[in-house]
């Protein structure tokens, strides 16, 4: 496991309050905006829309919060691109961050509304 050069501009998710949040913005890394997942009560929902229930999540510190290249906080699904396979994991803290996984998505107060 492992890319050549991992950096924080890669991140989808990040980890707050110990808690996973998908990282805030309109794009989606490739094949993201149409994956389907599922949900711990057995629905499946896109990426946009599980971000979106899941919602903004707590601010974030540059250097201090934990930011991984998978929108899950390295637990995946993968991206397309190759630097999310080969890195799943913590892109702020250099080659050894790539294996360092973080919680899943908490759907405890998520907004199933929508």
């Amino acid at each position: 496991v492992g890319e050549e050069n991992p950096r924080p501009g890669w991140a989808d998710s990040y980890v707050a309050d110990g808690k996973c949040w998908c990282w805030r913005r309109q794009t989606f890394a490739e094949g993201l905006a149409d994956m389907v997942v599922p949900t711990i009560d057995g629905q499946w929902w896109s990426i946009p829309d599980l971000c979106a229930a899941l919602g903004t999540g707590p601010r974030t510190v540059i250097g201090e919060t934990p930011v991984y290249n998978d929108i899950q906080c390295g637990r995946g699904p993968p991206a397309i691109t190759a630097d999310e396979q080969t890195c799943p994991g913590r892109v702020d803290s250099g080659l050894e961050g790539c294996g360092q996984l973080g919680p899943y998505w908490d759907f405890s107060q998520a907004d199933i509304s929508l």
